[in-house]
């Protein structure tokens, strides 16, 4: 295990101090090949010397650069992503001849469900069907206690009516 760590080692040095030499590898700027590690390279300096330490160790197809002095060689594009650190520390990926292609960006997840509008009388119910706010519970209670109050008045003079009329009305004997 050692022996073969030291080799790699060795070999991945070899590599890194050709990078003066000028690669032949396919460049994909603002990509990261994520997953399918063969190999971390340390002290890469640049994708040059990341392509020339993937060109140099066997079974190494792909390469990932990240700045500052990291290099991952890869096995397989299959993990193609836009780099996760935009701009000036970009990841920078390639594959060691001219002639690879990387597999398409896969899709981004599905949109969500649309988002309800804050305000207006309506809103969507989480748990399906609508629901009227607040503003529409309190109209309604708003016009029950109105109806209530109408009917208590109406019951109120039929009494007072039957109580002033009654002593009124003649007695028959």
């Amino acid at each position: 295990m050692a022996r073969s760590l030291f080799m790699a080692t060795t070999l991945l040095g070899l590599a890194l101090s050709r990078a003066a030499a000028a690669p032949t590898c396919k460049v994909f700027p603002n990509t990261d090949l994520n997953g399918h590690d063969l190999h971390k390279a340390a002290k890469a300096h640049d994708p040059g010397s990341c392509c020339a330490a993937c060109q140099a160790v066997a079974g190494c197809g792909f390469w990932t650069f990240m700045p500052p002095h990291t290099c991952y060689l890869k096995t397989s594009a299959a993990g193609k992503r836009p780099s996760p650190r935009p701009g000036k520390v970009s990841y920078t990926s390639g594959c060691k001849d001219e002639a690879c292609t990387l597999p398409p960006t896969p899709p981004g997840p599905p949109p969500g469900p649309p988002k309800p509008k804050k305000g207006g009388m309506y809103q969507c119910d989480p748990h399906g069907g609508e629901r009227g706010g607040t503003r529409m519970l309190v109209l309604l209670l708003v016009l029950l206690l109105v109806l209530l109050l109408v009917l208590l008045l109406v019951l109120l003079l039929v009494l007072l009516r039957l109580l002033v009329l009654t002593p009124l009305l003649p007695q028959s004997a």
